[in-house]
């Protein structure tokens, strides 16, 4: 009686221990486990058994009843892991029984740590090999494709991979010492973007060696790459500049090792022998002397037949702070297209000029290869909105260009229907199409939102990247009006409506046909120049309060103040360019000219060239130049003209 009693509390004190591990085994959070590391090879010669099924099997009751856990394959050394929970038994064993002698072993796991075992066996009933011939579309061998063999005893079981081997130069591989019988998969182990894949099945039977044949197209080529590169703003040659370059081919699942090379004098780099198609990754280095935003090359067979052309974009601009020594003029070639009345440049991120033509009524773009077009105006006077280059405009003065790339101008004619601030976008066709921003046609200075506001004669423009607004210049209306992005609504920033020059805040203040407006880098000031007040203020945008710089000018037209806050403005009346060299209010300001001599059209030396009414202009930080239009006062002989430091390398 006392035995059974003992024996009933034995039992349950083992399945209790059984149910424990049950709780640790299917529970979701993390518990600590054990790992069992085997190894399965050879009775006889030691060697490692590949692709073979290892069971797992754990005891839940006392009685030594087990419940399966898993199976894994061997790997290509005959190893295999397995991660338990413990405290936990476990029988491991193999489960292809069909080819191979049963081994098995139980090992107790109690604490985390490894468990290392040893299975031996051997062939039931011998080994044999299996040779495959991979081919392509023309019957010839195709070297250097892996392909994989796998098995399984029977079709209700999951294969097992035993190995992956490249193909020789004859096409072939060959996996010997596969335990038979046995079915097996042989297939294409590479990427389908590189390969046509194939596959096939089979059984192996006996000792006679199994041959297959698998058929498959190459995707990819092998070529020479030849890069030339330019820096893109400059459009100069990136003579003996260090690079880092990384590669990966179709083939490939990671990047090669990086390489830093140094290209030659004319920019080139020749990286031979690569597989494509393939992405390459330049970047700069330590080394590099002018730093450059990484570029990600996406290669076909195309880009290896000749010289593959790469840009690189300056990560900071070169010349944020203009040299003034030296200077030198020349005139901008625009192709076919004749900027008549050049008014007003400015440029985009990507290096393209926008120049407003008051005469032909165009907005023409320049892009840093030198090629021009109209990007909006049909040339007719009007005030038509639509399809850009259906679309008219009446005295297109100025352009400025906001943060997301839209396009603005005026239509600045004293008749009725301009009086407005246009807008150029693209559609979601990648089409560019105007829109009136605000004005309604009429001469007024009435604040309202869009097109219910009035102008008179709005003249420069302005874009204010800080409060998301538009400055606007009036010609006749003696004003600088603010335009609010986001609500199209207007108001007036200073001037009182009555011609003049004097200090205040907003209203109070006045001004005096207003024409071009600059905002400094930092967003504190904006500048003004006043054609018939012979001067130039600017407004602190703090509390709008306006101080006068200097009325010591002759009919001011263009602004534009440099990042190191440096004012240059051209002095159309006199035909030059002055340098506000020492800036100070109560019209103190003391005024160097850089350029110009009297009314004309030659280049060269800054000091002897010559210009016809200069008009808006523009300094191009990462090249060094200095843009400024001319008009020639409506004569239809104007022209963009380029000045830069002879000093800057």
């Amino acid at each position: 009686m006392k035995k059974n009693i003992f024996y009933t509390i034995f039992c349950a004190l083992i399945t209790l221990g059984a149910c424990k591990r049950d709780d640790f085994w299917n529970q979701t959070t993390e518990v600590n486990r054990g790992t069992i590391s085997g190894i399965l090879t050879n009775t006889d010669d030691n060697s490692a058994f590949k692709g073979v099924k290892i069971l797992f099997e754990r005891q839940t009751k006392g009685d030594g009843s087990r419940t399966f856990v898993d199976t894994v394959a061997t790997d290509a050394q005959g190893s295999f892991k397995y991660e338990v929970p413990y405290p936990n038994k476990v029988k491991v064993s193999i489960r292809d029984t069909g080819r191979y002698h049963l081994d098995e072993t139980y090992v107790e796991l109690t604490e985390k740590k490894d468990y290392p075992i040893h299975l031996k066996s051997f062939p039931r009933f011998g080994e044999s090999s299996i040779e495959v011939l991979l081919q392509d579309e023309n019957n010839q061998p195709v070297e250097g494709a892996r392909i994989a063999l796998l098995v399984r005893e029977s079709a209700n079981e999951s294969y097992s991979v035993v190995d992956t081997i490249h193909t020789s130069v004859t096409g072939k591989v060959l996996f010997d010492k596969i335990a038979f019988p046995v079915q097996y998969k042989v297939r294409i182990a590479e990427r389908g973007a590189a390969y046509d894949l194939d596959s096939l099945e089979a059984r192996l039977l006996s000792k006679d060696k199994d041959q297959q044949v698998l058929s498959t197209r190459k995707k990819f080529g092998q070529g020479d790459l030849t890069l030339k590169a330019n820096y893109f703003y400059s459009q100069k040659i990136a003579d003996f500049e260090s690079v880092t370059y990384k590669y990966r081919s179709i083939l490939e699942d990671d990047f090669g090792q990086e390489q830093t090379v140094r290209l030659t004098s004319s920019g080139e780099l020749l990286l031979p022998k690569l597989n494509y198609p393939g992405t390459l990754i330049l970047t700069s280095n330590a080394d590099t002397k002018l730093p450059f935003h990484g570029l990600r090359l996406e290669l076909e067979e195309k880009d290896f037949l000749g010289t593959f052309k790469v840009e690189f974009k300056d990560v900071k601009p070169r010349y944020s702070v203009p040299n003034f020594n030296n200077l030198k003029v020349s005139t901008l070639n625009l192709g076919t297209i004749n900027a008549k009345g050049a008014q007003a440049v400015t440029m985009d991120n990507d290096g393209n000029l926008y120049i407003a033509d008051g005469t032909l009524n165009q907005l023409i773009k320049r892009d840093v290869y030198g090629h021009s077009i109209v990007v909006a105006g049909s040339g007719a006077a009007g005030s038509i909105d639509g399809a850009a280059l259906s679309a008219t405009f009446n005295g297109l003065w100025s352009v400025a260009l906001d943060s997301s790339g839209n396009i603005y101008t005026v239509d600045a004619a004293n008749v009725s229907g301009a009086h407005k601030v246009r807008k150029i976008s693209k559609n979601t066709n990648g089409e560019y199409v105007v829109s009136t921003l605000a004005g309604s046609g009429s001469a007024g200075g009435d604040n309202a939102n869009g097109t219910a506001a009035t102008f008179n004669r709005p003249t420069g423009l302005v874009f204010d990247k800080f409060r998301n607004c538009l400055y606007v210049s009036e010609w006749l209306g003696n004003r600088v009006r603010k335009i609010d992005l986001a609500t199209s609504s207007v108001s007036t920033l200073v001037g009182s409506g009555v011609a003049g020059l004097t200090e205040g805040i907003g209203i109070v203040a006045q001004v005096n046909y207003a024409h071009a407006l600059s905002l400094s880098s930092d967003g504190a000031y904006l500048y003004i120049t006043h054609f018939n007040g012979a001067g130039l203020s600017r407004v602190r945008l703090s509390d709008n309060y306006q101080e006068v710089m200097t009325k010591s000018l002759n009919q001011p037209r263009g602004v534009f103040v440099t990042s190191d806050h440096q004012v240059v403005v051209s002095n159309s009346g006199a035909h030059k360019l002055v340098l506000l060299s020492q800036l100070a209010s109560n019209s103190n300001s003391v005024l160097t000219t850089i350029a110009g001599t009297t009314a004309g059209t030659s280049d060269g030396d800054a000091l002897s060239a010559k210009f016809n009414f200069p008009f808006g202009m523009y300094y191009d930080q990462w090249t060094g130049n200095w843009y400024i239009a001319t008009s020639s006062n409506g004569a239809g002989a104007g022209s963009v003209r380029v000045m830069r430091s002879a000093d800057l390398d």
